[in-house]
């Protein structure tokens, strides 16, 4: 038996059995054996797990690592960022006071701002500054609550701020909008 006709087309159950090793070599033509092991082989291997996911994402468009990500491709010229301040407009330690991070804050806010849009049947845009208020005043109340459970003590009175970041004429500029002051 050749070496090819042993690697390739011997089962793993005849190459553990030395008593009865499997021989294409002599029932079939040799490129017939190759061919035979090699799709054998082939059948076997993780390689093919990759192929077809290879195949498969080709196929969807879907190039992951090398995706093309259409939220970068256009990039909205303003964004905006939540941050919290006292009542001077002096910015808080809030991750330090809370364990909650600003950007965590803008998160909540966001989902909540959606959320009651989404239940009145309107843009997040439209939603009335009475809204906007009573979802700062809940954010408030949550982050006091975390802060009491770390044993710190925000200041008595409190502003949320939108921070909208544009790059205007060469420069970045912000323009701080305070959403809720109690």
């Amino acid at each position: 038996m050749s070496l090819a006709g042993m690697v390739f087309c011997a089962s793993p159950k005849a190459m553990l059995d030395q008593k009865r090793p499997m021989n294409f070599d002599t029932q079939l033509k040799p490129t017939q054996s190759f061919c035979r092991g090699c799709f054998r082989w082939w059948n076997h291997t993780p390689l093919t797990a990759l192929l077809v996911f290879v195949l498969l994402s080709v196929v969807l468009k879907e190039n992951y690592p090398f995706s093309h990500f259409p939220m970068y491709a256009s990039p909205s010229p303003e964004r905006h960022y939540i941050r919290v301040t006292d009542a001077k407009g002096d910015l808080l330690p809030i991750a330090t006071l809370t364990g909650i991070t600003s950007p965590k804050i803008g998160k909540i806010y966001r989902k909540k701002t959606e959320d009651e849009a989404r239940r009145k049947g309107i843009r997040v845009f439209d939603l009335p500054m009475e809204d906007r208020r009573a979802i700062g005043l809940e954010i408030f109340a949550y982050l006091r609550a975390q802060a009491a459970r770390l044993r710190q003590t925000l200041p008595e009175k409190m502003q949320l701020a939108m921070v909208m970041l544009s790059f205007e004429n060469g420069e970045v500029c912000d323009r701080p909008e305070i959403i809720v002051t109690e």
